[in-house]
């Protein structure tokens, strides 16, 4: 590349840059773009981030306590779980996990915590794979899969794949639980049994479920509980906490009465149950690259705070927003925030599962498809 042609790119990507912040500066989604400034105050205390820092109140607020900081390398959070009782965190930042909580200080628990490929890993490494974390029912545990590192044309679990449990209270006692765990979906059912797809290496998924009879392989889900081969019938009701997918903003807005609904041809709305016909917002459309509709709201990212009052928007190009749903007022967000509450299946109206067609746990939250248009 010659000077000339350099001069030109660099130039090309300061007026993109240029443009790019001029045009979130005025909303290009977000019609009639008024941010206002107010202080809110949920109904309960909850997780948020922003940047590398976790905190934990019942406002976002950039000066609030930092609960956890990542590392200046590679120090991303890059997930949170939350316990069910809305009151710990489990934190993976840096290839470790900690354990967060108000008041103290984060804890770390484990290290060597890495996706399903992990790529600073030589064959045979033994690690905890961070995306099977759930915590149990009664949040005083941490279940999670130890494996080795497979060579990269292996199925994504071996044979000596193993579910532990972590007592956070004292995280080395991990306790292991379940061999073979060749698993991507598991859930709870009462305070001792496990049920988890499992995957034997054919081609096929069956269900297994490990209680104190055994392990046995699921025979049938029906209303009348998950019964076993080995004649043991759990008829008490699953429990899953949800993973955040490309549903999740849609998941957590049905979840309070937020709806979006298109009301022209260059135009979207946001309702809320409470006066459905009176926009909280609306939105400019366009069509993406496939030539869908589009009006900025992310797919993922958004959530709404404890209460129902204040719902998070993840923009796009613009960034977050935190609209109040009473005044019809929003602000805009720091930087790079992101709110973390748990979700599962005591709480979440409607859940039902069944493992018919291949379905797992986490479908069950899947929100009615006209939430987000």
């Amino acid at each position: 590349m010659n000077f000339a042609t350099f001069k030109w790119l660099a130039l090309i990507g300061l007026l993109f840059a240029f443009s790019h912040s001029v045009l979130a500066k005025e909303g290009i989604w977000i019609s009639d773009y008024h941010p206002s400034q107010f202080i809110e105050s949920a109904e309960s205390p909850f997780f948020y981030s922003i940047g590398k820092r976790l905190k934990y109140g019942s406002s976002i607020d950039e000066s609030a306590p930092t609960l956890f900081e990542g590392s200046w390398l590679n120090g991303d959070i890059v997930s949170v779980y939350v316990s069910p009782d809305n009151q710990k965190a489990a934190v993976i930042s840096n290839r470790k996990l900690y354990i967060a909580r108000a008041g103290r200080a984060a804890l770390l628990a484990l290290e060597n915590v890495d996706n399903y490929d992990p790529k600073k890993l030589s064959n045979g490494d033994v690690y905890f794979k961070w995306p099977t974390l759930q915590w149990h029912p009664n949040s005083q545990f941490i279940y999670i899969a130890k494996d080795k590192k497979q060579k990269p044309w292996e199925q994504t679990f071996s044979k000596e794949a193993v579910l532990v449990r972590i007592d956070i209270e004292d995280v080395s006692n991990v306790k292991e639980l379940i061999n073979d765990f060749r698993s991507m979906s598991y859930f709870f059912i009462g305070t001792e049994n496990v049920c988890f797809d499992y995957a034997p290496g054919d081609g096929s998924v069956i269900w297994k479920c490990s209680t104190a009879n055994g392990l046995s392989r699921v025979r049938s889900m029906d209303g009348t509980g998950i019964h076993l081969d080995n004649s043991v019938v759990l008829k008490e009701r699953p429990f899953f906490s949800y993973e955040p997918n490309i549903y999740e903003s849609a998941v957590w807005m049905a979840r309070y009465g937020f709806s979006v609904r298109r009301i022209s041809e260059i135009q979207d709305a946001l309702f809320h149950k409470d006066a459905p016909n009176t926009p909280l917002l609306t939105f400019n459309t366009g069509r993406n690259i496939k030539g869908h509709r589009v009006n900025g709201i992310g797919q993922m990212g958004g959530s709404v705070l404890p209460g129902g009052r204040y719902l998070l928007l993840n923009m796009a190009s613009e960034g977050q927003f935190l609209l109040d749903r009473v005044s019809r007022g929003y602000r805009k967000l720091p930087k790079e925030t992101r709110v973390y509450r748990n979700l599962n299946s005591a709480s979440y109206e409607g859940f039902n599962f069944s493992n018919n067609a291949g379905r797992k746990p986490n479908d069950s939250f899947k929100p009615d498809p006209r939430v987000l248009p």
